[in-house]
């Protein structure tokens, strides 16, 4: 109570001592109280203006090298303007001439090609008439080999005549008295002597002349030769030989003649057959042969572009690998195929059989690139491309899915997110009571009602504000 009563007499003190001065002195306080607030306002806003002067002199000086830097590369810039445009007038003259260089060639072109279009008609139009010449060429060699035929028949013909006709002179002088056959046989010498040297100096076809006419003359007999002759053994010998010739007409076959004009015909059939088989072989074997040129000619122009287009590809997917597609068989690319040799990034070259599962996928994915490129597909299914991918990889591949190949359809089976990310529809496939549902969603449709919520919140929260602050 003591403590209380002190404190009472305390406060009580302390209040007198606060009214002494009265209310002008409090007055006085309060005023000294607000002057020294303003004035350390106003040292605050002093050292606040001192620090913005600073940092203002700082941005006058920044602003003022900036502009001489600004003013350096203008002067860089009108320079190399200079530069540019006497450079642009060049490769204007150059162009021009490079125009009228082209004009020309194209000019030389038509006259080449008219000139070529002659040469195709002449060629067409020989090769014609050496078609025709063949023909009759194997036409006369036909003949030759038909005449050469008859010759030869004709030659053992002629030959056993001869046997003949001698055969028919020695029984003939078998008959003449011993002075007359010696006079006979010494002409006959004297005539066949004379025959051998003519048909040496004569050719073949004047000794079957020779030959016939020797066959078809008789020796001149005078009247006292003729009595000579027994005719009673003339006669026997006569009949002898018809007999013979009897024998012979049974044994030979008259009917060959007309079997070898049937047979010449049917192989003069033949050899027309022939010729037109050749004909269509030759067409046929000369349309084979354009068209496996035009194969190969197009073939070669693909592999080129693909070749070239999957480098490209697989620089981009890997970063800095190096592809390489190489024809085993140069000369017949179409016999052995072809080898796909891929180099990843800071590794050697391997065979694609050789990779990894990501790298595989990766040189593959670059092999469909480019051969989109060269013959663009409509449609694409791909079943988990991405499985042995990382992170890095699927997002390049999808990208580039998305952004390069707008001309074609891909649909592909993915469970990773920053690829499916960026479909533009979702079809998922899920399972519920033992059943296989699916649900399709459009991802541009669901973020653009997403940024309208959004928009709307926000729009609803500065409402909010602006209530509350009024």
């Amino acid at each position: 109570q003591k403590a209380k009563k002190l404190e009472n007499v305390c406060e009580d003190v302390q209040q007198q001592i606060m009214n002494a001065g009265g209310e002008p002195l409090r007055n006085q306080k309060a005023k000294v109280e607000e002057a020294t607030k303003t004035c350390e306002q106003a040292s605050k806003e002093l050292s606040k203006a001192k620090l913005a002067c600073k940092g203002l002199l700082k941005k006058v000086e920044k602003a003022r090298n900036a502009f001489e830097e600004a003013n350096e590369e203008l002067k860089q810039l009108e320079r190399k303007k200079v530069e540019l445009e006497e450079s642009f007038k060049i490769i204007e003259d150059g162009a021009l001439e490079v125009i009228q260089a082209l004009e020309k060639v194209k000019a030389l072109e038509k006259d080449m090609s008219s000139k070529v279009s002659d040469m195709k008609k002449v060629y067409t139009q020989m090769r014609t008439e050496q078609n025709k010449f063949d023909k009759e060429l194997i036409d006369v060699e036909n003949e030759i080999d038909i005449c050469c035929d008859d010759l030869a028949k004709a030659e053992e013909r002629v030959s056993t005549w001869t046997k003949k006709e001698l055969e028919n002179k020695k029984l003939f002088h078998t008959f003449l008295p011993q002075g007359m056959e010696n006079k006979k046989v010494s002409e006959s010498n004297e005539n066949e002597s004379q025959d051998g040297s003519d048909s040496d100096s004569e050719s073949g076809i004047k000794k079957k002349n020779t030959k016939e006419e020797a066959f078809t003359s008789l020796p001149d007999l005078t009247t006292e030769e003729a009595k000579d002759i027994d005719l009673s053994k003339l006669r026997d010998k006569i009949r002898a030989l018809k007999e013979e010739v009897d024998k012979m007409k049974k044994n030979v076959n008259m009917g060959a003649i007309d079997e070898y004009l049937k047979r010449d015909s049917e192989y003069s059939l033949m050899v027309k057959d022939l010729e037109g088989a050749t004909l269509k072989r030759d067409e046929a074997r000369n349309a084979c042969d354009s068209l496996r040129k035009k194969r190969l000619d197009e073939f070669m122009s693909g592999f080129s572009v693909i070749t070239l287009k999957l480098k490209e590809m697989y620089q981009m997917i890997t970063m800095g690998g190096d592809a390489e597609l190489e024809l085993v068989d140069s000369l017949d690319p179409f016999s052995e195929g072809i080898v796909f040799s891929v180099r990843p990034p800071k590794k050697s070259w391997k065979n694609i059989a050789n990779l990894s599962g990501g790298e595989k996928t990766l040189s593959s994915l670059a092999l469909v690139f480019a051969l989109h490129h060269y013959n663009p597909t409509p449609l694409y299914v791909m079943d988990e491309i991405d499985a042995a991918l990382d992170y890095k990889n699927v997002s390049i591949v999808a990208n580039y899915i998305k952004e390069r190949t707008k001309n074609a359809q891909f649909i592909i089976i993915s469970l990773r997110n920053n690829m499916f990310e960026l479909a533009d529809r979702l079809v998922g496939i899920y399972k519920t009571e033992n059943a296989t549902k699916s649900i399709t969603i459009n991802p541009a449709k669901i973020m653009q009602k997403q940024n309208q919520l959004s928009k709307e919140h926000r729009d609803g929260d500065v409402l909010h504000d602006c209530t509350n602050t009024n």
